[in-house]
């Protein structure tokens, strides 16, 4: 069996040595040869798999994304030619939640904002949305939700409509893009969403560039610059980015939310189990503990959680956010400059690979935080 997968995916060309000849990609699309030899093809979302991939890729059985987004792959199109696709939802969940909860940190920083008891809107309520306001309330914000069709069902959840935008003191955004009916994401931030948002909010975007108007959005800050403050991990039209938005934005980077070690390596798990499932006389379950990066060990200890201040620090110490920007304004403003980035994207771990030893009475706070826990006196 001829395996054809993105050097994106950790481990995942080792966990398939054994059981067949595996070529790894590298860039948005593979060469015509390597297509024409595959079997299974395992991407994430930067290839488009469209009919003239597809027509190159003629002995294709299964096609896999290392992403919970799939906009990137005609389903229709593999359906009739016979091949299963699958996904890998929730896989980075973890990681794109750590992400807001990093930009929220350095932006109510910088501003001095408060965040305890102010109010969040997730938009969109499945595996990131949850990671996401999972943090979000961590940090002491009442947070609410909206979504018609929530993936995770969660009758702890609070739901509203769109009518609470302008009560929003963080608004995070976290859905598929979707251009048709019912429930379409296309440009679900226009105009006058955006004119909605409180001064002094936060919005950030770490789902797929499009849900909103990046026009419009540019428009809006340029007549109100101090609007609010902007996050924007994804941009409407990549690897080519509205340049002129960039200056506007608190942290901008390249579409790496979801690019930690251990999403990464969650999503070739994923994508292996998918084999076991389709393949099920040939390849047999792995587990987590068979790829697990290493835990740190540390000699934080708490008896309460830091300030916004430290706590930013000790984020900053896993996950320097601000480090990615820095990067991106500098080098990735170009198409070229935004693949590199991505291509190049340097091992980032969890907070979860930190332990912090942490008093009973705070323990459930810091693990939702998303760090390691061991219980101190």
């Amino acid at each position: 069996m001829n395996f054809l997968v993105h050097e994106n995916l950790p481990q995942l060309p080792e966990l398939l040595a054994s059981q067949g000849d595996v070529e790894v990609f590298s860039g948005r699309q593979p060469l015509a040869h390597q297509l024409r030899q595959a079997d299974v093809i395992f991407l994430r979302s930067i290839t488009r798999v469209d009919e003239s991939l597809l027509d190159l890729a003629a002995h294709v059985k299964l096609i896999g994304t290392g992403t919970i987004g799939t906009d990137h792959v005609n389903i229709e199109a593999c359906k009739a030619r016979g091949i299963s696709f699958v996904s890998t939802p929730g896989a980075n969940a973890v990681s794109v939640g750590e992400y807001v909860l990093a930009a929220t940190l350095h932006v109510a920083s910088k501003h001095s904002l408060t965040l305890e008891g102010k109010k969040a809107l997730v938009v969109g309520a499945g595996h990131t949305g949850t990671q996401a306001g999972r943090r979000l309330e961590a940090l002491g914000l009442e947070v609410y939700y909206i979504d018609p069709a929530p993936v995770i069902e969660d009758s702890t959840k609070t739901f509203v409509s769109w009518d609470f935008l302008e009560h929003a003191d963080v608004i995070s955004i976290h859905v598929p893009l979707v251009k048709d009916e019912p429930n379409p994401t296309f440009h679900l931030m226009a105009q006058a969403e955006l004119e909605r948002v409180k001064k002094n909010a936060i919005l950030i975007n770490a789902s797929r560039g499009a849900t909103i108007d990046n026009r419009a959005l540019l428009a809006h800050l340029r007549s109100n610059s101090n609007a609010f403050h902007l996050v924007l991990d994804v941009w409407e039209g990549e690897p080519h980015v509205l340049e002129e938005l960039v200056d506007f934005t608190e942290i901008a980077t390249p579409h790496i939310a979801g690019h930690s070690l251990e999403g990464k390596l969650r999503a070739s798990l994923q994508l292996y189990h998918s084999l076991c499932s389709y393949f099920p006389e040939q390849f047999s379950e792995r587990s987590w503990q068979n790829i697990a990066p290493p835990v740190t060990t540390t000699d934080y200890q708490w008896s309460r959680i830091p300030e916004l201040n430290g706590l930013k620090n000790i984020v900053s110490s896993v996950y320097n956010i601000e480090l990615d920007d820095w990067h991106f304004r500098k080098e990735g403003l170009t198409a070229s400059g935004f693949d590199a980035l991505r291509q190049n994207y340097p091992i980032r771990r969890e907070l979860s690979s930190l332990r912090i030893q942490a008093k009973k009475a705070i323990a459930a706070q810091v693990e939702a935080l998303g760090f390691g826990v061991e219980l101190g006196e």
